[in-house]
């Protein structure tokens, strides 16, 4: 899944936000005696260190959240266009915030 936030901040919080409920669904099924594999989540941004962008590449997350302009400037390359052609579903939050460039 991709998650497209507007704004670098609001996208750290949505990634830190969902570490909770992940965790907590992780150990409701171990206490119901399932073994679940853990959810990866990651966070893509102009900031991202390259090692990060690496290991996502080669491990790619469950749930990637990232902003627009991350978005686009990650698709070009081809190891990232594999990685973001696996993608379910798409999530755009505040969707009247993005323009067309």
């Amino acid at each position: 899944m991709i998650y497209v936030s507007p704004l670098k901040a609001l996208s750290n919080d949505i990634q830190k936000n969902l570490e909770s409920p992940l965790a907590e669904i992780s150990a409701i099924s171990r206490r119901a005696g399932n073994s679940l594999p853990p959810i990866r989540t990651a966070l893509r941004t102009g900031d991202t260190l390259v090692w990060d962008r690496q290991q996502m590449l080669k491990t790619p997350p469950h749930i990637l959240v990232t902003t627009p302009e991350s978005l686009s400037s990650c698709s070009p390359p081809k190891e990232a266009r594999q990685m973001l052609k696996t993608a379910r579903a798409v999530i755009v939050d505040e969707i009247h915030a993005i323009r067309r460039r």
